[in-house]
């Protein structure tokens, strides 16, 4: 269990017990009972609701797993949650101090809030899951030549002065090549990945000959897999 859980179980404790000692220690209104129907309707509803922000956060931090992209996604459940447990505290409140209220007033209003947050909550969730999934599908589709740039600045910063400007040209080319990756854009990838290859290869060794052509060679396949690129928008 990691600190921000620790102290979120703590805090939440906190406010649960000043919570009950509040509604407990304070007096009814004058003349009337206090733990009538509609008191306990809003109390347990504001124990429930308090419960289950209490379960949503500590899903979203297991669910993120010590990723910070994935809590920033589940941050609008964790809104949702808190939310619901402000809304929850002060439609109880409400019940528990107008005790002559009519107790299936507060069920139904409890009612109608659960079957609200519950709706909203479970629609961010979908939500999130779809922007995940894109997230992870472009992710996907730039590896390659993510990967590529990196390596290609690299070999561009440390190659010997004699080869600067054949590694500047590829590392130009990579580093404006169209980023994204496509299912017909493979088989012209697995090229570009054997001539980069070849292209290192021949700057570590210092062949002159032999990086003239492998860049020029390089280029020609990347401005290839830029035309296939377009054609597939």
């Amino acid at each position: 269990m990691n600190r921000s859980i620790k102290t979120y179980i703590i805090s939440w404790v906190i406010l649960v017990a000043a919570f009950n000692a509040i509604v407990f220690v304070a007096p009814g209104w004058s003349g009337t009972d206090k733990y009538t129907g509609s008191f306990w309707a809003g109390y347990i509803f504001t124990m429930i609701a308090m419960a289950a922000h209490l379960l949503i956060t500590l899903w979203a931090f297991k669910d993120a797993d010590g990723s910070s992209r994935k809590l920033f996604y589940n941050i609008p459940i964790i809104y949702l949650g808190y939310s619901a447990m402000i809304v929850s505290i002060i439609v109880g409140a409400l019940c528990m101090l107008n005790s002559r209220m009519p107790v299936w007033i507060a069920i139904v209003v409890s009612i109608v809030l659960v079957v609200f947050y519950s709706g909203a909550i479970l629609r961010t969730r979908i939500a999130v899951n779809a922007i995940e999934s894109i997230d992870i599908n472009i992710e996907k589709q730039t590896s390659f030549m993510k990967t590529l740039r990196s390596e290609a600045e690299s070999l561009n910063s440390s190659a010997p002065r004699e080869f600067k400007h054949s590694c500047n040209k590829v590392y130009e080319a990579i580093r404006y090549a169209d980023p994204v990756s496509s299912g017909g854009t493979e088989g012209i990838e697995n090229d570009i990945a054997e001539h980069y290859a070849e292209f290192e290869k021949a700057v570590l060794e210092k062949d002159g000959t032999r990086v003239e052509e492998e860049a020029r060679v390089l280029i020609e396949a990347i401005n290839k897999r830029n035309a296939l690129c377009r054609r597939g928008k």
